[in-house]
This record gives C-alpha cells, structure tokens and sequence, in this order.
C-alpha cells in the first residue's frame, strides 16, 4: 500500500546551494567564461552520482525515465543530483547564447530558449523535492536559486519588464540570505547579488524604464546607451559608463574646433586651454576602462560584451592620444621653422634656445621625441584586437606610421646639424628620405592622401641638399686656399632659406647617382640574315655531270647558269680540272 505524502518521513538536509555552485564553477571553466567546459563537468559529475548511488534510468535493455520522489532523496548528493540537473542546462544555454551573438543564427536562438525552458522545469521538480528534504534556509536559497533562472527565461524572450520584476524579488532574497550567513557565504552571495544587479540594470534599460533612462542620454559616439565596435553595437549597461562617455564626447567636440584652428594658424593662442581638454577628455576614458575592467574582475555582466567594450574604450583612448600628439606636433614645428626662418633673414645664427626675453623654444630634438611618441601612440593602436586585421583602419595607421619614423629622422639629423655633425647627420637625411619614399609609395598605392608625406618630402630634400653644401663649405675652409684653388670664389655663408629650396624646380645632385649600364656591349644585327646574297653557283661544277647545279640561296638576284656565262668564255667550254685532260675536245 503506498503511502500518502503525509506520512512520508524523510530527512531535513542543510546545503549551501549558493557557496557550492560559486566553488564548482570558478574551478570547471567559468572563471574563463568556458560555459562547455562547464557543462561537460556536471554530465560527468552527473554520471558518477547515479552509478554511485544506483539510480539508472531503466536497463541496458529498456529505457524506462527515472523521476526522483522525496522518499528516494537518502542523502545530500540527491539533492546536489538536482542541482546539478539545472546548473547543465543553464551552462548549455549560456554556450548557445554566445555562439548565436557571434553567427546571428536563428535556430541556436530557437535551441537557447529551448535549453532555458528545460533549466527552469528542472528548477519546479528541484523545488518540490527541496519542500520535504531540505531545512528552511536550504529551500530559501533553491528557491532563490530558480526564480533567478526564470528571470534570465525571461530576458531571453524579450520579456524585460517581467525579468526586471522577478530579479528584484530574487535580490531582496538574497540581501535576506546574507545577514546570517558565514563570511565565505556572504561574499558568494554578494558575487551573485552583483550579477543579479546588473542584469536588473540591463532590463531596465531595454524595458525603458526610469533606472535604465538615467545617462542615456549621449552623443553620436553612445546614442542609445550603446557604442559602436568594429560593425557591432555594443551595448553600455553601466551607468557611470555611459556618463563618462558622455563627458568626453563633450570635450572631443571643443578640442576638434580647436584643432582646426591650429591647423590654420599654428602661431595663434589657446594651446593650455588644447591640452586641457584633452587631460579631461583621457581622464574620461581612463576611468571609463577602469569601471569596465573592474566588472570583468568581479564577474559583473556578459564577459564577451564587456571585453569588446575594453577594445573600444582603448581604441578611443589611442586614437585621441594621436590626434592630441599630432596637434603638438604640427604647432611645435611650424612655430620652430618660423623662428629659424626669422634667424636666416636677420642673419643670426639659430639657437636651440632663445633669450630669456622670447622665452623657450622647442628645440630640435624635443620635436624627434615628441614625433617618437606619435609612433608609440600608432603601435598602441595597431595592437588593439581586430585593428589590424581591417585595411580601411589599418592601412592609414602604417602610412602615418612610416611618415612620423621619417620625420623623427629629419629631426635628429637637424640636431646633428645645428652642432656642426655633418657625418653624422647625412645618414638621418638619408634614412628620413627612404621612409618618406616608401610613405609616398605605399599613398599612391592604396590611393591616401598624400598631401603631408608630399610636404615632409620636400622639407627634408631640402635639409639634406643643405646639409651637404654645407659640408662642403666646412671642409673648403678647413682646407684653405692653398690646398683647394676655387675656395676663394665660394660663397663664405651658405643662405639657410627653406622656402628657396623648396620652390626650386630642379636641384642637381652632387655627386650624382649611379647608374647601371654594360661595360662591354655585344651587338648582335638581327636584319642580318635578311640582306641579299650573291650566288657562287657559276664557279662550282657538280661532281657528277648529271647533278643538277645548286639553286640560287636569294630570289632577288638570279644565279649565272651555262646558258649565260660571263662575259669572254663559250656556252661549250668546259672549266675547272676536267677541262684540262681534253674533255672538250
């Protein structure tokens, strides 16, 4: 006679469900986010305690599906039997969530919310056993445990106003839980309570409601809540995020306005006010990563979302250091060649430094370390994940990249330069034209713009031309009159002019370059074979009487036969050896 549910009696189990599930995952893959690592884990942690336990689903021969009642539950591991039965469908939806975000298929969506259907009818036949088996607490914390798996249900049908209502009453639960718990419980539970919170946070947003609304609003850069990586949207769950994302929008408009101002008068005002900005606009970004790399740390949010959101976050910050650094760059350098200029007219020898009175310059080798620095700020940019892989992104970067090596040349040579280094500088002028060569190559060939790498041409064409008369005037004067006849009639200053050289159609190189050409000819006349021949057919006989004499080699001159011999010899006169034994006779 079977008994009734009343008079069953069974024992009372106590298990942190919690605190058990955080040391299972963070030790089988999910510290990794690997959700097949985990899956795989409990099957087989799943085979072990049903052959443990002899709780086999039918025969070898006959399938026969088993249902656990609560007077089979005789010890903990049943119970953990059906937890695990949970944890292995979940860990398989969340396996299929990410590979249907990567392909956009919709089956795997179909077979994800099939999985999620599966996890939460194993939570309802987990909770009706946990009702007799287990103690107070234990029930609370499964209970818990399976509204929070019919919250996540929920937000993968688009239903984000019932998550939102179900992951609420599943954290005052657990925020009830943490009280009287162990240290090592609590913090587990505040693990899993953050993960709930954003969750929540995410619903919000995408229901509309007044959480979610708070720091939406936002520039072209994050409208909507959301940025856009590579072709992808990716969506900004954190508040303090979207709000310092915000922020920096702001400042990027100012500095770009101000950028262009300098692009047109590299003399004018307002570079303190340039660079504080762009201090406003990094500070932004920085703590912007450091949020987001906090809740990678502490397991807060979809770890896939949240680490492209990192590469965005970086790329903006590097590209914004470029610009900031190119800026410098172009206003540094335009401000020292006028000075240099202003020194070649007046006639005074240019300083690296200048009076107390017109305040610091920039000198020559601050700018090669500034142009170094644009090269590291590229190398940053190149190194971010999937930069390099796209040729419209990646294609600029290596041609400014090329152009900034170059220009760091030229300005180490003008260092040399200025302290009389001449030997030292001619391979910097060199190794900056190479570069700038190859810049202009590689312009041309995928069709970018060219118009710098044509202007940074020109300026170090014309200092390494100037470099080498200048060599060549020191060395004249060292020498003296004596050891060099034309010294007398050079010039004794060489006219530093940057614009003379530049507007200068044709400047002749001395000495001139190489050029291959073959030592020792071999001419070969192709038209020879085609030149007409004379025939010699009338002074050879055959052999044989009866051989008919050879044909002529040409067609434009006929061969002389015996029906017309030369002049002063008879049709019947015989030549050659038979003529002389009386062949004729």
């Amino acid at each position: 006679m079977a008994e009734t549910e009343a008079e069953i009696e069974v024992p009372k189990f106590s298990l942190n469900v919690i605190d058990t599930l955080r040391g299972l995952q963070q030790q089988n893959g999910l510290k990794s986010y690997d959700y097949q690592r985990y899956r795989q884990y409990c099957a087989r942690r799943l085979q072990r305690i049903h052959k443990t336990l002899h709780l086999f689903a039918g025969s070898q021969k006959k399938y026969k599906g088993l249902s656990i009642q609560p007077e089979d539950v005789t010890e903990q591991r049943v119970l953990l039997l059906l937890i695990l039965d949970v944890e292995r469908a979940w860990a398989y939806a969340e396996q299929l969530k990410y590979d249907f975000s990567n392909t956009d298929k919709g089956a795997l969506h179909r077979h994800y919310i099939a999985r999620m259907n599966k996890c939460c009818k194993l939570g309802e036949k987990l909770t009706s056993v946990a009702q007799y088996v287990a103690d107070e607490r234990t029930q609370r914390e499964i209970k818990a445990y399976v509204q929070e798996m019919e919250g996540l249900r929920a937000v993968a049908k688009g239903d984000h106003a019932s998550a939102k209502k179900l992951l609420e009453g599943v954290n005052k639960e657990y925020l009830a839980l943490q009280e009287n718990s162990s240290p090592a419980v609590r913090t587990s539970l505040g693990h899993r309570i953050a993960d709930v919170d954003q969750t929540i946070r995410f619903c919000a947003y995408s229901a509309g409601g007044k959480h979610g609304a708070e720091g939406t609003e936002t520039s072209a850069g994050t409208s909507g809540g959301s940025v856009t990586w590579r072709g992808r949207k990716v969506p900004v769950d954190s508040d303090k995020v979207r709000v310092l994302l915000s922020t920096a929008e702001t400042h990027i408009v100012e500095t770009t306005s101000m950028t262009e101002a300098f692009n047109k008068d590299p003399s004018g005002s307002g570079l303190a006010r340039f660079m504080d900005l762009y201090d406003k606009v990094f500070i932004s970004f920085n703590d912007a990563l450091a949020l987001v790399k906090q809740d990678i740390a502490q397991e807060r949010g979809e770890p896939a979302i949240l680490h492209l959101l990192v590469n965005y976050l970086k790329y903006q910050l590097f590209t914004h250091t470029l610009r900031r650094n190119r800026a410098l760059a172009k206003v540094h350098a335009a401000r020292t060649e006028a000075q240099v200029n202003k020194a070649a007219a007046t006639g005074s020898p240019f300083a690296l430094s200048a009076s107390k009175k017109e305040g610091k310059l920039t000198s020559t080798l601050d700018l090669a370390r500034l142009h170094e620095t644009v090269t590291q700020s590229i190398d940053n940019l190149l190194s971010i994940p999937g930069v390099d892989e796209d040729d419209a992104t990646a294609d600029p970067l290596n041609n400014l990249l090329l152009l900034h090596a170059a220009l760091r040349y030229y300005y180490q040579a003008e260092t040399l330069t200025s302290l009389e280094e001449w030997s030292h500088a001619m391979p910097l002028y060199e190794a900056a034209k190479e570069k700038v060569a190859e810049a202009m190559a590689v312009a041309r060939q995928k069709s970018l713009d060219d118009e710098e790498i044509v202007a940074a041409s020109q300026k170090i064409r014309a200092a390494h031309c100037m470099c080498k008369a200048t060599a060549v005037l020191a060395q004249a004067a060292e020498g003296g009159p004596d050891d060099n006849p034309t010294a007398d009639d050079r010039p004794a200053r060489l006219d530093k002019n940057y614009a003379a050289f530049k507007t200068c159609a044709v400047l002749t190189q001395i000495p001139p370059d190489y050029v291959v050409f073959p030592c020792r000819p071999i001419v070969l006349d192709v038209a020879f074979h085609l030149l007409p021949k004379p025939s010699v057919a009338h002074r050879t006989s055959p052999a044989n009487p009866q051989q008919k004499p050879a044909k002529p080699t040409t067609k434009s001159k006929p061969a002389r036969s015996a029906e017309h011999p030369p002049a002063g010899a008879s049709a019947d006169e015989k030549k050659g050896w038979f003529g002389g034994w009386g062949w004729n006779k």
